[in-house]
């Protein structure tokens, strides 16, 4: 019975690091047929080693986009982030819920900007290999980010504001659009020089309210 336990436990183990290995490798064509596994494996099972993280380069905006359905030219837009943090200094300390939903919101961003590399990577690897055709890059990369969680976050955070704010699903339909803002660096702090520039990492397709 012990040698059966034994085993067992041997199985899972080896396993558990056989499958983390093989989605943490470099990418190639077996690894790239099972993408939405691996972003399974990874909600479920994320290592993330930060002990010597560089600081960050960029901050993130994430912007609610208003849609007509009648004239699509019509857009309005309202960024979401700012209020969140002004909500975290203002009630700090007792600023829990706006601290959570802060991180869940950024961690969402910087998540889907990661995954657009990867995916990147991916396209430009079957575009090598003469697997892709060129139709098929923007829609690899739409259906890549679509089924993951990040991008179930956002979309579900962005039709519950919406919905708050009592836009009419009759007549509009909403997205999310991420931008990049750079820090500068301590050296330039005080700048009035440095030039920032705000840069367009993601547009969602539009969805219904």
């Amino acid at each position: 019975m012990k040698k059966i336990y034994y085993y067992f436990l041997l199985l899972v183990f080896s396993s558990y690091w056989l499958i983390t290995f093989f989605f943490n490798a470099p990418d190639n064509y077996i690894k790239i047929q099972f993408f939405q596994e691996g972003d399974v494996f990874s909600k479920f099972f994320y290592q993330k080693w930060g002990f010597f993280a560089p600081p960050p380069q960029f901050n993130e905006k994430l912007y609610c986009l208003v849609l007509n359905k009648k004239d699509s030219t019509k857009v309005k837009s309202f960024e979401l982030m700012q209020s969140i943090i002004e909500e975290k200094v203002a009630r700090a300390p007792f600023n829990n819920k706006a601290d959570i939903l802060d991180y869940i919101l950024s961690n969402s961003c910087i998540s889907i900007n990661n995954q657009i590399v990867e995916l990147k990577e991916r396209v430009e690897y079957l575009e090598k290999k003469k697997r892709l055709e060129v139709h098929e890059k923007d829609s690899i990369i739409n259906r890549g980010l679509e089924v993951t969680s990040y991008y179930k976050v956002l979309k579900n955070y962005v039709q519950e504001v919406a919905r708050k704010n009592k836009v009419n699903k009759e007549d509009y339909l909403v997205s999310f659009m991420i931008t990049n803002i750079p820090i500068p660096k301590f050296v330039d702090r005080n700048k009035d020089s440095v030039h920032v520039e705000e840069s367009l990492v993601y547009r969602s397709k539009p969805f219904d309210i």
